[in-house]
């Protein structure tokens, strides 16, 4: 367990831009001992490295609070050591390290007592922590929605508290400008963005649960819906993964379109419901989603080809391609610019990445089952940045999809910020890119429609 939670997080500094290089050596010797020494009762030790970790590298310090210390005041199995070490943390009156845990360490007081009194007295000391602006750092605002979800599970019906807090935490993320915009480059900036969204959704959710049948009800299911993480949030999944399990116990089931679909459904309004369906199913490209997709769309009635409507739909929300012309090892060159009237995959990778590799024999199997096809709509590329001896890799591999050894300047091109990189092209020369960590190939035959 502490090698998972120690790669997740490594993971994450990652794709947030840290790069090892400009990491000292003692902060992962610290960050991989902190968890396994507070839950081994060796508090003194966990808290002398916590000191010298966030002096070192203050993101990796946050992310095993918020990430693992977060679960472990949660966990009535870990409740203990977590709650004493938080505390013990508390206790050194380190600035740095109390600006960090403050908020976390509000929520387990909340957590410990069953004095409704005190847990409310708490809830509004609670709104003193939430600044003006988006607490990314303290992530005061996640710890916000978990002291709701704790004055429910204590029974308090405090409702004029609970708005209160909802629209602290509304405010200061709509005050950040990051959470419409749809041109964010970079790993640190999509994920500010993409739990600044869940934050902001899951709000708006609350609202809505707490007075089904108020006049703005409907308001606030919409805006629930209007930011759950969309296809640019799904790229860095990791940057709610936590708050979403935490918050509903499922990391993997965020956003409420279904919810409000629902809603729609039940007054029969099923345009405006196949409109949510549709905007879930093209970020999300699973069998599930893509089949509820089908079902209402048949059920609404519309003369056009269902596969019209999708590759419509698809094209809306994907890029255009960028210019850009690959010579391959065999010699035969590619513009991707150009919009070929066929789908095209290419699988960006490298022989130094351990993803890449474990997934090169699967990618191999996909291109000879479309190799095999009388008729294909799909041509299947690779793009390799940074390999050696690419030639003698793929031969030793036997590997026979096409590969091209590219520079940044494609990297850049195709705004690749993580390996390996899937980018599916439309017909129509528009692009889009499926999210790391899902089934590509079942993605790929949704978007694509391809029958097997």
């Amino acid at each position: 367990m502490k090698t998972i939670l120690f790669a997740l997080v490594v993971l994450q500094l990652s794709f947030r831009g840290i790069l090892f290089s400009q990491i000292p050596n003692e902060a992962f010797k610290y960050s991989n001992k902190i968890y396994g020494l507070w839950n081994a009762a060796q508090f003194d030790t966990a808290i002398d490295y916590s000191v010298r970790l966030v002096k070192l590298n203050p993101s990796m310090f946050e992310e095993i609070i918020h990430n693992q210390l977060s679960q472990g005041i949660l966990s009535k199995e870990q409740h203990h050591n977590s709650a004493t070490f938080l505390k013990l943390l508390y206790q050194t009156n380190n600035r740095d390290i109390n600006q960090i845990i403050a908020p976390i360490h509000t929520l387990n007081s909340i957590i410990e007592t069953n004095n409704k009194d005190s847990v409310v007295f708490l809830a509004k000391s609670f709104l003193s922590l939430l600044s003006n602006t988006s607490n990314y750092s303290s992530k005061a605002e996640s710890y916000g929605l978990l002291v709701l979800k704790q004055m429910d599970a204590k029974d308090i019906h405090n409702v004029v508290l609970k708005r209160k807090l909802i629209d602290k935490i509304i405010h200061n993320i709509e005050s950040g400008r990051c959470i419409d915009s749809t041109s964010v480059k970079g790993r640190n900036a999509e994920a500010r963005r993409a739990w600044n969204r869940y934050v902001l959704s899951y709000s708006y959710f609350l609202l809505y649960q707490l007075d089904p049948d108020d006049i703005k009800a409907e308001d606030n299911l919409k805006l629930a819906v209007k930011y759950s993480p969309d296809i640019i949030d799904k790229q860095v999944h990791w940057a709610y993964f936590y708050e979403a399990g935490l918050l509903t116990g499922n990391p993997e089931e965020v956003g409420f379109e279904w919810l409000y679909t629902d809603f729609l459904m039940r007054k029969n309004r099923k345009i405006e419901a196949l409109s949510i369906v549709t905007k879930r199913a093209v970020s999300e490209a699973t069998n599930t989603n893509c089949g509820k997709l089908q079902a209402l769309y048949k059920e609404v009635g519309y003369d056009e080809p269902f596969a019209k409507y999708w590759l419509e739909a698809i094209n809306n929300i994907s890029k255009v391609t960028p210019t850009i012309s690959v010579r391959f090892v065999d010699d035969k060159t590619v513009d991707f610019g150009k919009p070929s009237g066929k789908w095209t995959y290419i699988d960006v990778w490298g022989t130094w990445c351990s993803p890449c590799r474990e997934e090169l024999p699967e990618l191999e199997k996909a291109y000879q089952e479309n190799l095999a096809k009388s008729e294909t709509i799909l041509s299947i590329y690779t793009l390799s940045h940074d390999s050696k001896n690419i030639k003698e890799f793929m031969t030793t591999n036997k590997y026979s999809f096409p590969v091209a050894e590219i520079d940044s300047s494609v990297v850049e091109a195709f705004n690749v910020d993580g390996y390996p990189t899937k980018i599916l092209i439309t017909p129509q020369g528009k692009y889009l890119k499926i999210p790391f960590g899902v089934d590509w190939r079942e993605y790929l035959k949704n978007y694509c429609m391809i029958k097997y």
